[in-house]
């Protein structure tokens, strides 16, 4: 059944849509993907249907056609939406600064008394908040072929509670100054 597009209607939908795609995560971040800004647009075409443009965080990304297929499924799952189209892009590319404000801050990479800081110490912050992202995501656009923890021999495992990376997805990061693993089990804990 197809019904007139107004703004009202389309920006319920687009908030369903929006809801659904925030329960979608990249296997190797423990981000949802909507917050991890990799949804560019959401376009309904008609009633009933819509238009997903969306990246990755890296164009060799090995799960690819898996998030795809779960951004595709989200998108359905709102009782008004039949159909959905998602065209993948990598223009303008992924970087961390993309991730939402939302999560910065629960990740600890925003400043709370930002606005009332003097322009030079705001610039600080921000410098300081990139170099924070840029270590956290170290290695993400690199996809698999990272070098990092890859010395002969080494094998990835988390340091919270050891599991290897053939069994959990591991993210790199700092932790108290040194480089370490986290699986994406763990991390979530400190969500």
């Amino acid at each position: 059944m197809s019904q007139e597009i107004t703004d009202e209607y389309r920006n319920e939908i687009t908030e369903k849509i929006i809801s659904q795609l925030e329960e979608v995560y990249d296997p190797e971040i423990p981000i949802n993907i909507y917050d991890l800004g990799l949804i560019y647009k959401i376009t309904l075409t008609s009633s009933n249907s819509c238009h997903i443009l969306m990246t990755l965080t890296s164009p060799t990304c090995p799960t690819a056609e898996y998030i795809q297929a779960m951004v595709e499924e989200a998108a359905t799952n709102v009782l008004e939406i039949d159909e959905c189209d998602v065209e993948l892009t990598f223009e303008p590319r992924w970087n961390p600064e993309m991730v939402s404000q939302e999560v910065r801050e629960e990740m600890g990479f925003i400043v709370q008394d930002s606005d009332t800081a003097p322009e030079h110490v705001k610039t600080s912050m921000k410098e300081h908040e990139n170099l924070q992202l840029q270590e956290t995501f170290k290695g993400v656009n690199q996809g698999r072929n990272s070098n990092v923890g890859r010395e002969e021999g080494a094998v990835r495992v988390c340091f919270n509670c050891s599991i290897t990376e053939d069994k959990l997805p591991l993210l790199q990061g700092v932790y108290k100054g040194r480089d370490v693993f986290i699986c994406t089990k763990c991390i979530m804990k400190y969500q």
